[in-house]
């Protein structure tokens, strides 16, 4: 995993084998997410899913709020890849606490 940028702005690039106690995947997982500042402790951001083994790809977009020791996420997630029809954007809220 490495990001690059500043606290303003910046880009994730993950990748690896997920793995089990049995086994490791066949094929590699990657994320590729993004990050811009558009306020004091407000940020919008995105993430893209390669996992292994499937042709769709999750996609998470939103707003990420931040404190001292804690943030949250808000946004939708949508998958490329399907063939969904109507609103095809799936609420999604996240949490995160700095230990």
């Amino acid at each position: 995993m490495v990001t690059l940028g500043s606290t303003d702005q910046a880009v994730t690039l993950m990748g690896g084998y997920p793995f089990t106690s049995e086994s490791i995947a066949n094929e590699p997982m990657f994320m590729l997410g993004g990050e811009t500042r558009i306020g004091g402790r407000t940020k919008l951001m995105t993430e893209l899913w390669k996992l292994p083994e499937a042709s769709e790809i999750p996609t998470v977009f939103g707003v990420r709020w931040f404190g001292d020791r804690l943030a949250v996420d808000f946004g939708f997630i949508y998958v490329f890849g399907t063939g969904t029809s109507g609103f095809p954007f799936a609420p999604w809220v996240d949490f995160a606490v700095n230990w």
